[in-house]
């Protein structure tokens, strides 16, 4: 199932499903003893604060294929605990993440998939995540020069060893693997920076 990448849960909810969603949000953080989120505006502001955001994530993809719920068990199967979110992604798409870092997932029967995962757990999966599908690691980050090569699918250089070959689902590393991993990293970098929810949704 394909899902879409939204900064806010009023940009990727009719407003009644969103006030719903923001409810059980506040309860499930609350029950946890964790910060509490909220969006105090209606869905035009929300879809005008996505629009203006949307641009600073570095990928054109704001819709991720079904290549992700693949992706997801590659990385649990390379990084184990550490897969952290993608261990949930491996079942279910699906998501919200709410800005903070709490490091595992909390319970949220209200929400899609019933757990919530923070931002900043989602951005230390991903780091993870990067060695594991031929990504280097510069301090700790994906050096922004090759961002471009990934979200246009190339090597990174001649020497990438990356293979071209297609997986039993018809995914490839290059065409779809690393791109759905720039694009959820970019979107949470930026739900992160702004604390903002990052909403998976098949809409």
């Amino acid at each position: 199932m394909s899902v879409g990448l939204f900064l806010g849960i009023r940009a990727a909810y009719s407003p009644d499903d969103a006030e719903r969603y923001l409810a059980a949000v506040k309860a499930a953080l609350a029950s946890s003893e964790l910060p509490t989120y909220d969006e105090p505006w209606d869905a035009e502001a929300g879809e005008a604060k996505y629009n203006q955001l949307r641009a600073a994530a570095r990928t054109k993809l704001d819709v991720l294929s079904p290549a992700l719920q693949p992706l997801a068990r590659m990385i649990v199967r390379a990084r184990g605990a550490a897969a952290g979110p993608f261990r949930d992604f491996s079942l279910a798409t699906e998501r919200i993440f709410v800005p903070g870092d709490f490091p595992e997932r909390v319970d949220a029967p209200g929400v899609p998939s019933r757990s919530l995962w923070s931002t900043g757990a989602l951005i230390a999966s991903l780091k993870s995540a990067a060695l594991a599908i031929g990504l280097p690691l510069v301090s700790g980050e994906v050096p922004p020069l090759i961002l471009p090569k990934i979200d246009k699918g190339r090597k990174l250089s001649k020497n990438d060893p990356v293979s071209q070959d297609e997986d039993e689902n018809g995914y490839t590393m290059l065409g779809h693997f690393r791109p759905t991993w720039l694009a959820l990293a970019e979107f949470a970098r930026v739900a992160h920076q702004q604390k903002l929810a990052l909403a998976l949704s098949a809409g």
